[in-house]
């Protein structure tokens, strides 16, 4: 199993075929933006990722950190 995989998994009414529908749309280069996912995966993936940062904030032990693991981050 992917990391990848596994931290779709962790978003909220993310079950195994979304997970692996959204590892299969996200491809090797990912996403430019949230508008990107949503068109690609049929979600609400900011309303997802903020319910799963507010569980991050709530409870620091959750890992793996969901923001750090999805959102590219220009260097």
């Amino acid at each position: 199993m992917s990391l990848k995989f596994h931290a779709f998994q962790l978003l909220p009414g993310i079950g195994n075929a979304k997970a692996i529908q959204m590892v299969q749309k996200r491809g090797g280069s990912g996403w430019n933006s949230f508008e990107d996912v949503d068109d690609d995966c049929g979600i609400e993936s900011v309303r997802l990722l903020a319910e799963r940062y507010v569980k991050e904030m709530e409870d620091t032990a959750q890992t793996p950190r969901l923001l750090d693991l999805l959102v590219r981050i220009e260097q």
